[in-house]
């Protein structure tokens, strides 16, 4: 049970740096190094407390993920800091679940597309928002709306974050009535 909370905690820190990895895309269009390899390490952690001999595997689904999402950004379709970032996620899970993990990403992904779809649609030149918000947020949000009205790049950490947000929740309802999982 201890090994089980370690990991939840280990989990939830990782949590922490997606989540400031989806607020620096979303503010600044740019995933800094440091977080992507906080995630890489957790995960690392996460494998080595669940199914220590599985940490090479997860190592080699991250060196494949990194090529194929690799070839993805030298092409432009993709930036460089989402590669990073799916690919240092991927050791989150363990290998039988990267596949689950990338759909619940992509899907994610999906969704944040038509709402960014959807709100350029609404408005080509969006408000500013109301009073009430701190200066900074709404400087974000500001400028969030003027990316979206520019069609400028999704922040893909974002869905990334989501994605994995779903699949920790996910698994942790399936193990949390158990001694074990």
């Amino acid at each position: 049970m201890y090994v089980q909370i370690t990991v939840w905690l280990v989990e939830f820190l990782a949590l922490a740096c997606l989540f400031a990895a989806a607020a620096s895309d979303i503010e600044r269009r740019i995933i800094p190094n440091q977080l992507v390899l906080a995630v890489m390490v957790l995960g690392v952690v996460v494998q080595s407390l669940v199914s220590p001999r599985h940490i090479w595997v997860s190592l080699a689904i991250w060196v494949c993920a990194m090529a194929g999402l690799g070839l993805m950004a030298a092409k432009a379709i993709v930036g460089w800091g989402d590669v990073k970032l799916m690919a240092a996620v991927t050791t989150l899970v363990p290998p039988s679940d990267v596949l689950q993990l990338f759909l619940a990403v992509l899907i994610m992904g999906g969704l944040l597309s038509v709402v960014y779809l959807g709100i350029g649609q609404l408005s080509s030149r969006p408000a500013p928002p109301e009073g009430g918000a701190p200066q900074r947020f709404a400087a974000s949000v500001r400028n969030e709306l003027s990316e979206i009205g520019a069609r400028r790049s999704l922040p893909y950490a974002v869905a990334i974050l989501c994605g994995v947000a779903y699949h920790i929740a996910r698994t942790t309802m399936r193990c949390w009535p158990a001694t074990s999982c």
